[in-house]
Order: C-alpha cells, then structure tokens, then sequence
C-alpha cells in the first residue's frame, strides 16, 4: 500500500511548533494512537473517515477527531502547501460543542494564508 499524503506541521520561523509541543506532551498511548492514525490517512486517496472533517463554517481547514479518555482532540490542519500534503497547523480540543482556545479558528486560518502565500512555516511531522 502507497502513501498518497505527507503530513507536516506548522513552525514559526524559528523552526519552534506548537503542534509538535503538544504532541509531545500527551500521554504515550495518545501519541502512538495519533501516529497509527495519520499512518492510515497516509494511505487514503482522499481522506475519508471518521477521523477527519471539515470545519464547518471554515472553507479550506480540516479537523482531525481524536477522543481519548473522554477528552475530544481536535487539531487543526489544511492541505498543502505542496500537492499531497497535509499540514497540522494548531492543537485545539473541542468542550462543550466548542473548539478551545477560543481563537483557534482564526488561528489556523492565518497559519494557512502564511504557508501558502509566503512558503515555509512547516517541518515535517515526526
């Protein structure tokens, strides 16, 4: 089985994530189980599942759907900037029927306009 996407994460240009400190600070079944499922969207042509939707509301910036000890991960993330590429751009949980932080849309939104206007801002998902 072929790998149809390549997933990246946002950086500032210091080469710092906060996708990649959140990441490292959940517990290590919740890291494995977020890497066997980007290892499964890897190989879909397009993505569909349970794990993954659209943001309503949000053209253009897709949320990825986690729940884990009753805690629902919502990260936030866009395709490209290259073809087949998909890039994680900011850590969000959803309470209450709401994404928390409270900007966390407007957040993405931006970090999407950065990648794909001025190149950059991204690493590779590890």
């Amino acid at each position: 089985m072929g790998k149809y996407w390549k997933f990246k994460i946002f950086t500032d240009l210091d080469g710092k994530s906060d996708v990649r400190d959140w990441k490292e600070g959940l517990p290590k079944k919740l890291r494995i189980r977020i890497d066997r499922i980007l290892v499964h969207l890897e190989a879909q042509r397009d993505m569909r599942c349970s794990y993954f939707k659209s943001l309503k509301g949000h053209d253009n910036i897709y949320e990825l759907r986690i729940t884990h000890n009753n805690i629902q991960y919502r990260p936030l993330g866009c395709f490209g900037p290259d073809a087949n590429e998909f890039t994680l751009l900011v850590p969000a949980e959803e309470k209450g029927f709401k994404l928390i932080p409270k900007n966390v849309e407007s957040i993405a939104e931006k970090r999407r306009d950065l990648i794909l206007k001025n190149g950059g801002y991204t690493d590779d998902y590890i």
